[in-house]
Parts: structure tokens; sequence; C-alpha cells
């Protein structure tokens, strides 16, 4: 793929068209593993632009900017990720108006970084700033404002805000039945991750249940009732109900789990010991 990108460059009229093609291609390129070439891509792309200095590819730049902070961050190296997501976000600024959707994009990119940098509270913030803008941009009940909502609550599970993080939670539900309906997966995963939010909290086991309840009707409904998906689920009812210490019942969940593991992975995979 690199060498016929290398070859078409030749035909190309401008160093800036060859530029944006780099960060095109570097995007696919990295997407299927090969982090080397995309970055190499990547830092042409911009060096290019730096030297043309174009107010036409500052848009592009910024984009540029964004996808080697990305590969960085594919590469464990989350400093010069936010490094790069910052000169993403200064070149932006220059061109973007207010409630930019790609400025959304990108200090949703930093908080991306400062997360995985354990920089919970500024992480926060960029998290924060994202959804303002994608709110403003798509409106309230749109399935991206979903996604930026479950940003903020999977950090504040980590931050150990569990009563915040569930009200996120519950406000991506809400969205995810409006605009997908409550037979859809990605409804069913927020129901599952809502199930472990509760399960986490001492009194909300009844809570947890339920949501896992409605995750797993929907995932037999979808993908079947021996599917891996399902298994899982099961296996969070089970957990929860042997914390209720209703041995019983949670014995039923858990030996559902692991037939289904045993007939789809066999004996001998690692989740079929969990499940023991």
């Amino acid at each position: 793929m690199f060498g016929n990108m290398k070859k078409k460059s030749k035909n190309l009229k401008t160093d800036r068209e060859y530029a944006s093609l780099c960060n095109d291609v570097g995007k696919v390129i990295r997407d299927h593993g090969n982090i080397v070439v995309a970055k190499e891509l990547f830092d042409n792309a911009i060096a290019i632009f730096e030297r043309v200095n174009n107010d036409n590819d500052l848009r592009t730049k910024s984009d540029t900017h964004n996808n080697l902070g990305l590969t960085y961050k594919k590469m464990g190296e989350f400093q010069t990720a936010k490094d790069e997501f910052n000169k993403a976000l200064a070149v932006g600024k220059t061109i973007w108006e207010e409630n930019d959707y790609d400025a959304a994009q990108t200090y949703n990119n930093i908080g991306l970084a400062l997360d995985d940098m354990k920089e919970y509270d500024s992480a926060l913030a960029a998290y924060e700033e994202a959804l303002n803008i994608v709110q403003n941009c798509l409106g309230k009940d749109h399935v991206n404002v979903a996604g930026a909502l479950s940003n903020i609550a999977f950090l504040l599970n980590k931050m150990g805000k569990n009563e915040e993080a569930i009200e996120k939670m519950k406000a991506v539900i809400e969205i995810d039945e409006k605009a997908n309906g409550i037979d859809h997966p990605d409804t069913a995963n927020s129901y599952n991750i809502l199930g472990v939010l509760y399960s986490e909290c001492e009194n909300y086991t009844e809570d947890a249940l339920e949501q896992y309840r409605k995750a797993l009707f929907v995932r037999q409904k979808v993908f079947g009732k021996n599917s891996i998906i399902t298994a899982t689920t099961f296996h969070n009812i089970g957990t929860v109900l042997y914390d209720q210490k209703k041995y019983k019942e949670a014995l039923v969940e858990l030996e559902k789990s692991y037939n289904i593991y045993v007939n789809t992975v066999g004996a001998d995979h690692p989740e079929c010991e969990v499940t023991k």
C-alpha cells in the first residue's frame, strides 16, 4: 500500500496534495496495525504543511497532528500524544468557528491522553469541553453525545465517583434507547456497563441485576443464546447473585455461562477456568 501511494504521489500537482494524501493513507495504515509507516506518513505531512505554510491547509494540518497523536497513543507514548493533540488544538483554534465538531474531537483526544496519564481532573475538564461542543453541534439526544458521556462515566468511575458515574450512564442509556431502540447491541452494552457500575456499590445489587438482565434479553435476541457475549452476561448475573448469598441461583447462572464457553471455545480456555 505504501509503495502504491509513493507511485501515485508523483502525479500530484502540489506538495500540499501529497501531504493531504499522506494524512489520509496514514490513517488507513495505522488502523491496519502498521504504526511505524503511519507515523512516517504523518511526520512527512506535517513537515510539508510547515514548509508550505498555506492557510488553506490549516484544518488538514490540525487533523494530521491529531492522527499523529493517536499513533503515539497506540505506541504508549502518552505525553507525546498529548503534545500532538495540543498542537492540533492550537492550529484548529485559528480557523474553527464556535462549536466546531473538530474541536470536540480534539478535546476528546486530549482527554484520552490525560486519562492514560492518570491526570484525571484535567482529563475530566477536556472530556466535558468535548461534550459541550458535541451537544451544541448535534443536539443533546445524538448518539455521539452518548459516547462523550460514556467517556466521562468511565473516568468518574476511575476517580471513585461511582454515584456520578451512574448518573452519566443513565443519561447514556436514555439517549441509546431513543436513538437506537431498546433492542440494539449498543443499548445492551450500556445496560451492562450500568450493571457493572451498580455492582461496585454495596447497596445497588438489585439495580445491577436489573441492568444485567436487560442486557441479557437483548444479547440473546441479537447474538443468540449460545454466544460468548451472552455467556459473559450470565456470568455477571451469577456473580451478583453469589454476592447476595443466593448461591443456588448463582450456580444456575454460572453453569449456563460455563456451558456456553465449553461448547464455544473449549474446556481449556481461560474463561472456562474463571467461570469454574
